[in-house]
């Protein structure tokens, strides 16, 4: 089973994925060239993530500095929507099924970072994918900083399947203005993942 927290850590403007080695969970999926008695070739294996990451670049459109805190995500019912345990069964990533660990927020805590005026913060959370979808239930975000707490609902429709998968980077782009937060983009673009052949060359998939 794969495990997975519901808070990241940062005291960084502009961060990188180096805090989650322990969680770079990656499965493969190999066809097979040959099947004998003796021996089974493999004909190519396929390296892919087992998490979705999310990433939130946060610009500050604002008159003056701005020291962000936190970020959270989370179902704006309370449901557990984001697992916090996968396993892997019958050649997929699956959810358990036990779901009352499940998270209902995931959190992106930052360590009182300043965003200078007119720039950009880049920050991280990673979650694994459901089985399902969000079943309809809104996401709220929140930004916590020393000059507001920003708050913003998000249909689950406005996400691709209704769902964040495997394999995925969702950037969600936000421009904090001197009232409210705005949601400009969603871009989901794919992990890198790395196909394997016969001969061990690697070829970057992204």
């Amino acid at each position: 089973d794969f495990s997975l927290p519901s808070t990241f850590s940062y005291n960084n403007l502009v961060n990188d994925l180096s805090a989650w080695k322990d969680y770079s969970y990656v499965y493969t999926s190999t066809t097979l060239k040959s099947v004998d008695d003796n021996s089974v070739v493999a004909n190519a294996s396929h390296f892919n993530s087992a998490c979705a990451i999310i990433r939130f670049n946060i610009t500050n459109n604002t008159t003056s500095d701005i020291i962000i805190s936190n970020i959270k995500m989370e179902s704006n019912d309370g449901s557990k929507i984001f697992p916090n345990v996968l396993r892997f069964e019958d050649g997929q990533v699956e959810e358990q099924d036990d779901e009352s660990g499940y998270y209902s927020r995931l959190t992106t805590d930052i360590k009182n970072v300043t965003i200078p005026r007119s720039q950009c913060g880049t920050f991280y959370n990673m979650c694994f994918p459901l089985d399902g979808d969000f079943n309809a239930v809104p996401l709220k975000f929140t930004i916590d900083t020393n000059y507001l707490t920003y708050q913003l609902n998000l249909k689950s429709t406005a996400i691709t399947n209704k769902k964040f998968e495997a394999g995925k980077i969702y950037t969600f782009n936000f421009s904090l203005e001197e009232k409210e937060v705005k949601l400009n983009t969603i871009e989901i673009s794919h992990c890198t993942t790395y196909n394997i052949d016969n001969t061990e060359s690697i070829e970057i998939v992204v």
